[in-house]
């Protein structure tokens, strides 16, 4: 993942997270610094509660958690998905039932433990 998020940066892409910490903190540090544009779709309601970890790279603040989902599937050009939890299923379901079925399709990388047993299903 170290170099993924470096090299991402470093080609001039803009990297694109959930805006929190984990994953998406040291995807959005590697890129950031490699020089790469680094945008974190979080909700305002999470930062005015201090309910989660958001990380220095939040720009995009959101009404809820359905704009975040939407905003975060539709934007993107490509997906990267790494190793998470129930947040990321649901996120990787929804972009494949979006981009499935001859609509939309973005290439989508699936990194991790976890993506080796994910990609089968969605190997077309």
């Amino acid at each position: 993942m170290r170099t993924a998020r470096r090299s991402i940066g470093a080609a001039g892409y803009a990297v694109m997270t959930g805006g929190y910490g984990g994953v998406m903190g040291a995807i959005s540090h590697g890129a950031w610094q490699a020089g790469g544009h680094v945008i974190g779709v979080t909700v305002g309601l999470f930062k005015q509660r201090g309910l989660v970890r958001i990380n220095s790279y939040a720009k995009k603040y959101t009404c809820d958690l359905a704009e975040r989902l939407n905003y975060l599937i539709v934007t993107p050009d490509a997906y990267g998905v790494f190793e998470g939890g129930a947040g990321t299923l649901a996120e990787l379901a929804y972009v494949e039932s979006d981009t499935g079925g001859g609509s939309t399709f973005a290439p989508m990388i699936l990194s991790g433990r976890s993506g080796t047993n994910l990609s089968h299903p969605l190997q077309r």
